[in-house]
């Protein structure tokens, strides 16, 4: 039998877990995930998910999959325990593990290595504790933590990851950093965000020419995103403020951002402390609706993390609609981006200045770089991968039979 007739025709139990799946407020792995899910159950697979902290859990409308809620312990190593019983106890109703997040990482590997019988496929959209990549929390104890995290990662979580049958990380920058962790390379295969750009079609056809596209000295810059220390959006107000004492203010170069987290007032400190309110413009917390129309009017889209983001996707969103993207160099976000903006020094406000102005300098590199954004925004709509994805999933079932 044809190979693809063979994957049409074969359906499998597919069993997911994730920590949780907020549709109404949670970040891109939520999109992520329910898309996938979603395409899964398409396609006549019997797909169910498991949620480890239910009570987390939020939704728009009803879903097409099965869920089943669980309230897992909240610390480390009795959560390892608690998901390495939850793949046993459902082992035999299953057809191959999906498990949503590195945080599964240790306990899927050391559910195979103790016999567990179902394949499992591991998203590594992120990185582990010991890896010590992320400045969320910062500090002393969050130092300690980490070294901790390491030293237990080394001796055991690293053996445990060995039996884990495949981890798709969603960049090149991910499995690079996987691998030189001591995890097999060949085990890795990149595979990106699932994004349906779909959704945003309807809203493309009604899109309307920005003022500030057509005039001289003025431009808008965007940001969507969670505000956490690791996004390194006060690196841009920094940047417009030597912008600004470059130029005696006389710049009409604007800053929104869009989002909320942690570093919300610290940075609307910082705006005030510069005196920069009317160039610098926090909004907070915006629906998918508005988000799409900051989008719409805006001329560029930034990215400033300062860690070695995993993927980028309001990278993808923003290029869709045709704008080009400053990001820091070095992450998944630049690859994400292409040849479709500027990339700066990490953590460079001076070079992020000049990034900026070259774009306000030059109204025609507008044009230039997000002439090609749509084009390669669209090389991750996730039916560029949904039959991989697939596929894959349906290749470890098989074996596990």
């Amino acid at each position: 039998m044809n190979l693809q007739i063979f994957f049409l025709l074969e359906k499998m139990k597919i069993r997911a877990l994730s920590l949780k799946i907020n549709m109404v407020s949670g970040g891109g792995s939520n999109f992520d995930l329910d898309t996938k899910l979603r395409y899964l159950e398409s396609r006549g697979h019997e797909v169910f998910l498991i949620t480890i902290f239910s009570s987390d859990n939020k939704f728009i409308s009803e879903v097409p999959y099965q869920i089943m809620g669980k309230e897992s312990p909240k610390k480390f190593f009795g959560m390892q325990k608690y998901i390495c019983d939850v793949l046993k106890k459902y082992e035999n109703d299953t057809d191959v593990y999906y498990l949503h997040g590195p945080v599964f990482l240790w306990a899927g590997g050391r559910y195979r290595k103790e016999g567990g019988c179902v394949p499992v496929v591991v998203f590594a959209n992120n990185y582990t504790p010991g890896m010590n990549l992320s400045r969320v929390g910062r500090g002393v104890k969050n130092w300690i933590w980490a070294k901790k995290h390491l030293i237990w990662e080394k001796i055991f979580g690293l053996n445990y990851a060995k039996y884990v049958d495949k981890i798709i990380a969603d960049s090149p920058i991910v499995k690079n950093i996987y691998s030189t962790y001591g995890i097999s390379d060949k085990k890795i295969e990149v595979m990106p965000n699932f994004i349906d750009l779909e959704e945003l079609k309807e809203s493309k056809k009604a899109i309307k020419k920005h003022d500030s596209a057509s005039k001289n000295n003025y431009l808008s810059i965007l940001y969507v995103g969670r505000l956490v220390y690791d996004k390194g959006v006060d690196i841009v107000i920094r940047a417009i403020n030597l912008i600004d004492k470059e130029l005696k203010e006389n710049s009409k170069i604007f800053f929104h951002i869009v989002g909320d987290g942690p570093e919300k007032e610290n940075l609307k400190s910082q705006i005030l402390n510069l005196k920069l309110e009317n160039k610098v413009f926090v909004h907070g917390w915006k629906s998918r609706v508005e988000i799409i129309d900051f989008f719409k009017n805006t001329d560029v889209f930034i990215n400033p993390a300062i860690w070695p983001e995993p993927f980028g996707r309001t990278v993808v969103e923003a290029m869709y609609f045709n704008k080009p993207i400053i990001t820091s160099a070095g992450n998944g976000s630049s690859w994400v981006m292409g040849e479709n903006g500027l990339s700066f020094k990490n953590k460079d406000a001076r070079d992020l200045k000049e990034k900026i102005l070259k774009f306000y300098n030059n109204r025609g590199l507008l044009d230039s770089y997000g002439r090609g954004s749509q084009k390669r925004a669209e090389q991750f709509d996730y039916r560029k991968s949904a039959e991989k994805f697939e596929k894959l999933l349906l290749e470890l079932g098989r074996k596990g039979q």
